[in-house]
């Protein structure tokens, strides 16, 4: 099961900054993970972002933080809405049981007012958690681009690309450095590491009376 906002969304291709080094076409065979020969240079490599997330325990960290935002967001939401909802049933009882025409009509268009403006900030919620998702991904891969970069310089590869099956139909074993990276990674991450830290929300403001 992939995890949110996986790893291909914001982009199939991660390029190694790699000098001296040129395009080149890969072989295609037998797909696989680690392992086989080195291949030549200017060959083409291919990495499972998705699988080295979840041997280095970063996809349940980041599932873990969308799922906060989303619940800060859902809290905020819910404090703005029933804070018109006593903004309207304050003026329910101002005007009384019996209000005029002219009350009636300060009403709905208050009513429905408020009704506009929680559309909008539900739509403007979720896009900031579209956003917060896909900056934890891009963290993740950034973070994840120096030892790419090692391994692809190690093994004379000018381009990798991330594993995606709309993108990359075959490849040789010895293309995939997936295992690598991981590995390298792992050794380099703290033990008990924490979560990714959850970025403070804004709150919406309440729409102009």
């Amino acid at each position: 099961m992939r995890w949110p906002g996986c790893l291909a969304v914001v982009g199939c291709t991660l390029l190694a900054s790699i000098a001296g080094c040129e395009f080149g076409q890969g072989t295609t065979g037998g797909a696989g993970s680690t392992g086989g020969s080195t291949p030549p240079v200017g060959a083409v490599g291919v990495v499972d972002l998705d699988a080295v997330a979840r041997h280095l325990g970063r996809d349940e960290q980041i599932s873990s933080a969308i799922r906060q935002r989303q619940a800060s967001l859902n809290e905020q939401l819910a404090t703005v809405k029933t804070s018109y909802e006593e903004e309207i049933a304050q003026k329910q009882r101002q005007f009384g049981a019996s209000p005029s025409a002219e009350q009636s009509q300060l009403l709905a268009n208050i009513q429905r007012q408020v009704g506009t403006s929680l559309n909008e900030i539900r739509r403007r919620a979720q896009k900031n958690l579209a956003v917060h998702r896909v900056q934890l991904v891009q963290d993740f891969r950034e973070e994840a681009r120096p030892f790419v970069q090692q391994v692809a310089r190690e093994r004379g590869l000018s381009v990798i690309v991330t594993k995606n099956d709309s993108v990359v139909f075959d490849y040789e074993a010895a293309a995939d450095i997936t295992g690598e990276v991981a590995k390298r990674m792992a050794a380099r991450q703290p033990s008990g590491a924490a979560a990714p830290a959850e970025r403070t929300a804004s709150r919406p403001a309440p729409p102009r009376r």
